[in-house]
């Protein structure tokens, strides 16, 4: 049998090297500036689309679309529209907002989101740029609105094994706050004094999600960060 020419044998083999480094070449991470949607109800997507003129809006995940309307109300100077969604990364909510008619009338705007995504991977998900997305589009809908993030807070038992994947997130939004244009407040220290190493925190019901007490927590550095000066 005559032998197979050696240029015949790499041409041959060409197609599998060039799919095994087109394979290698894929991105092991999502963008995290590409919506991702998920299956909400209709009343959650209905609520996307409601004009009833309020002008304050707090969007993002559970510990927003949880907090008692009275609370956050009274937190932010009026009645809220809360676009809260429980379990929502940040590319969950970007894709939300996409949904959302443009030329809303919200003055202000407070986001809470990450924790979700800090749940997963840390090493993959980009928890900071996809807050800075959602930020992004918020501005898109609400040019005239100041808007606060809420640092991707402590969480789980005794709280301490959360810092190594929040700090660098957190670290991240404040050194971009006035570049994407938005004001950063971090809840965290509050948290980590009241519970950090505790059998139970009073401020957090599950480790993650805030009590009343907790909510006030939060709310209080909201408020300080609207009634500061603004550029």
């Amino acid at each position: 049998m005559r032998p197979i020419p050696r240029r015949a044998l790499l041409a041959g083999a060409l197609p599998a090297c060039l799919w095994a480094a087109a394979v290698s070449a894929e991105p092991a991470c999502p963008d995290p500036m590409r919506p991702e949607p998920r299956e909400y109800p209709a009343e959650a997507l209905a609520a996307l689309r409601e004009t009833d003129g309020r002008t304050n809006l707090l969007a993002g995940d559970s510990i927003a679309a949880w907090w008692p309307q009275a609370s956050i109300a009274h937190w932010m100077g009026g009645p809220v529209q809360n676009l809260g969604f429980p379990g929502d990364t940040p590319r969950n909510v970007l894709w939300r907002l996409g949904q959302v008619p443009g030329g809303r009338p919200w003055r202000r705007i407070v986001l809470i989101a990450g924790v979700n995504a800090a749940w997963n991977d840390p090493s993959c998900h980009d928890v900071a740029a996809g807050v800075e997305a959602d930020v992004r589009a918020l501005r898109g809908l609400a040019p005239q609105a100041r808007i606060v993030v809420v640092a991707v807070m402590p969480h789980q038992p005794g709280l301490a094994s959360s810092l190594p994947v929040i700090a660098p997130i957190n670290a991240r939004l404040a050194g971009d706050a006035d570049r994407v244009g938005f004001r950063f407040v971090d809840p965290g220290p509050d948290l980590l004094a009241a519970c950090r190493d505790r059998p139970a925190c009073p401020l957090l019901r599950d480790w993650l999600h805030p009590t009343e007490a907790g909510y006030a927590v939060i709310g209080a550095r909201i408020a300080a960060a609207f009634a500061a000066p603004w550029p």
